[in-house]
């Protein structure tokens, strides 16, 4: 409670005696194993969605505020549980692809970065499987997988996504291309449709200047104006 004059961090969910090697499943918060959670966002009910990296998997953590009542759920993706798992042996992680489909039997490559809007969907980033491709995912509010949209098909556009944020019908990502350069581009959630909003060239994010690269990989938004944040300036 950032509001307290004393702030105290509570452990909301995870294992504190989880085995060295990384685990997931789900269940109560005290018990649940993560493999690493790379995205992480607050659904309009007050619960939480994230990512799990190594485990292709989204999860959804209910009564975030309540120890005794907080639960772990599968979204989508893998379904657990797992033990042992080992980044750096590929035989020891949990299977991944592209499916699409409704909770579990959709499926995931080491997704990271995600949002959800007041409609209870929630959009994350994805790798394609067959290539170097960003794919954004749509999860709606059934649970149901689709793909919304696909970057890095073509050398100079936007490829990867560091973060993003939602207004309206609309995605807002910080994102980058195959030579690192920065750009904010938009999604529109309900065709698919990107569009570059800035960047491309580093003097768009002043004082930066042309050449070098402001590293944009924050985002966020006060309802009507974008914040993005970089190489050590907020714009």
């Amino acid at each position: 409670d950032t509001s307290a004059s004393s702030p105290v961090e509570t452990l909301v969910a995870g294992s504190t005696t989880a085995p060295g090697t990384y685990a997931f499943n789900g269940g109560s918060c005290a018990s649940a194993a993560f493999s690493q959670l790379r995205g992480l966002a607050a659904m309009a009910d007050g619960s939480l969605v994230a990512s799990d990296y190594w485990s292709s998997a989204i999860v959804h953590i209910t009564n975030p505020d309540n120890a005794g009542t907080c639960q772990v759920s599968i979204v989508a993706g893998n379904a657990g549980p797992y033990t042992g798992i080992d980044p750096s042996t590929s035989s020891t992680i949990p299977p991944t692809g592209n499916a699409n489909g409704n909770g579990t039997s959709a499926s995931f490559n080491a997704p990271t970065a995600l949002t959800a809007d007041s409609a209870g969907n929630i959009y994350v980033v994805d790798k394609r499987v067959s290539d170097n491709a960003t794919l954004v995912r749509k999860i709606d509010s059934g649970n149901n997988v689709t793909k919304l949209a696909t970057l890095g098909t073509s050398p100079g556009a936007p490829m990867d996504i560091a973060n993003f944020t939602t207004i309206g019908n609309s995605l807002y990502a910080a994102s980058r291309d195959d030579t690192n350069s920065s750009y904010v581009i938009k999604i529109d959630t309900t065709s698919g449709n990107i569009t570059t909003i800035l960047g491309g060239d580093s003097s768009k994010f002043p004082p930066v200047t042309s050449g070098s690269d402001p590293d944009v990989s924050g985002i966020t938004t006060d309802g009507t104006n974008l914040i993005v944040a970089g190489d050590g300036y907020v714009w």
